[in-house]
């Protein structure tokens, strides 16, 4: 059902990031869009 999926983007349920409307978010770790760092599935970047 929808309400049970969770938004990647925000992290809110009921809705996908395709449709959410918190601005999109970018990854501190790898640079990329459309997850944050703690869900980043790339190796840990050290600065």
């Amino acid at each position: 059902p929808l309400k049970d999926d969770k938004c990647f983007n925000c992290g809110k349920l009921g809705h996908k990031a395709e449709v959410c409307r918190v601005a999109k978010v970018f990854c501190f770790n790898c640079g990329e869009g459309g997850h944050k760092s703690p869900a980043c599935r790339k190796p840990r970047v050290s600065r």
